[in-house]
This record gives structure tokens, C-alpha cells and sequence, in this order.
């Protein structure tokens, strides 16, 4: 189990790198510059992507062991793990749509765009955390 909790957390060291190159991205953006929109475009395919198919399913299986070990057969906050895996996925869309209404030249309002952008990384850090201080210290 070591070894799938340093994949883990390794990931979420990529994600929060992430996160960085994004917010760094959106604080171009509300400067009045224009960012690399495919950049922030690129980072959010991978973030709707590689979890889904590569870093949620070990956590399953991660949960489903521990689950396994325990009297009740439940895990604390595994039953929020998938509730949080599915808000998280529908932020990343919610910004990826925002940031694809930007592209298609539709006057938006920065700070409106602003806000999605920072809800996105607010909630995935906020996630990352849950997960690094309920689930993985159980494992």
C-alpha cells in the first residue's frame, strides 16, 4: 500500500502544480493581458481525464481495501470521496465551458470568469486536502 499512497500523492503534487499554472494564468487574464488560453485549455483536459482514468480508480481500490480491514466494512469520508469526484469533474467543466465561451469571442465579464476559474482551483485544493487528511491516513 506504501506505493499506491507515494502514486498518490505524487499526483496531487501534479495537481497542485496544476492549479499554480493556472492561477498564474488567471491573474494575466484579470491584468487585462491575454494568457495562454492553450495552456489552461491543455491542463483542463488533462484534470478531466487522468484522475478519471488513472488516479480515482486507485483510490477506489485504495478505499476498498481499507474497507476490507474495518469492522463495518466502511471507510470514514469514502462515501464524500465519490460525492467530491463528481462536483469535482462538473467544476472542470463548468470552467472548461467558461473558458471555451472566451475563446468563441462571447463578451463575458472578467470577473465572472474570474470567479469559475478560482471556484475550480478552491474546490480541488480543498479536495486534495480531504483526501490527504481523511483517506490516505487511514491507509
Amino acid at each position: 500500500m506504501p506505493e499506491v499512497l507515494d502514486k498518490l500523492l505524487n499526483d496531487h503534487r501534479n495537481i497542485e502544480t496544476l492549479i499554480q499554472v493556472i492561477e498564474k494564468e488567471i491573474q494575466i487574464f484579470e491584468s487585462g493581458k491575454h494568457p495562454d488560453y492553450e495552456l489552461v485549455r491543455s491542463v483542463l483536459h488533462y484534470l478531466l481525464t487522468y484522475p478519471d482514468l488513472h488516479h480515482h480508480p486507485l483510490e477506489d481500490a485504495l478505499v476498498r481495501e481499507l474497507a476490507k480491514k474495518t469492522v463495518e466494512n466502511e471507510v470514514p469520508g469514502a462515501a464524500d470521496l465519490e460525492r467530491e469526484h463528481r462536483r469535482l469533474s462538473s467544476t472542470i467543466q463548468r470552467f472548461q465551458a467558461a473558458l471555451n465561451n472566451i475563446l468563441s469571442d462571447e463578451m463575458l465579464p472578467r470577473d465572472w470568469f474570474c470567479t469559475i476559474a478560482r471556484e475550480f482551483a478552491n474546490f480541488q485544493r480543498k479536495h486534495l486536502q480531504m483526501e490527504e487528511v481523511v483517506i490516505f491516513p487511514a491507509a
